[in-house]
């Protein structure tokens, strides 16, 4: 196909040209945060047990208990106050159920070594579904979740908070055992 001379051709190039020709490099620019309202960030990297761990199914005989620990938690806005949650619920639920001691804060003052932990056993899970667990509670599976907001909870229970709050979030998905460790 011969396209010298053709004006189509010849409008489509220019304009090709001229849209690349536009193109500049700009250097980026740093814009100032201050005044904003940042999230909260849990460094998921030194959370105890990892994530990305599968866990064996947890005892919940006698004696029986498992620890999970956050590490501080980072949020750019230096004089934020944080709220969270410990909660527990089947994985097709919308809303869990709070594990005590459910929520909690942290103060500024405290947030650079404040480590955050709950330890699950027998009582704390009864406790939070408000029942002796049965036979088909060691069926299913089961989502430990942990919140942390920068606004306080307004509803605990629906982790409801205002709607300028940012809040990170994480989660284990486990299974129980009814044996003694």
């Amino acid at each position: 196909m011969h396209h010298e001379g053709n004006p189509h051709f010849i409008l489509a190039l220019f304009l090709l040209i001229s849209c690349v020709s536009c193109l500049e490099y700009q250097e980026a620019r740093v814009t100032d945060f201050e005044g904003a309202n940042l999230p909260p960030f849990i460094d998921k990297t030194h959370v105890q047990p990892a994530p990305s761990e599968v866990l064996k199914a947890i005892k919940l005989g006698n004696n029986c208990k498992k620890d999970f620990t956050i590490p501080p938690i980072k949020d750019p806005n230096q004089n934020d106050i944080l709220y969270y949650l410990w909660s527990i619920k089947k994985p097709n639920d919308l809303y869990g159920k709070l594990l005590q001691p459910g929520a909690g804060t942290i103060r500024v003052e405290n947030r650079e070594n404040a480590v955050i932990s709950l330890s699950v056993d027998r009582q704390t899970i009864e406790n939070a579904l408000g029942e002796k667990l049965n036979d088909t509670f060691f069926e299913g599976t089961y989502l430990i979740e942990f919140y942390i907001a920068d606004r306080k909870y307004i509803i605990p229970e629906n982790r409801y908070t205002d709607s300028n709050a940012y809040e990170d979030y994480m989660h284990w998905t486990i299974s129980f055992s009814n044996l003694d460790c």
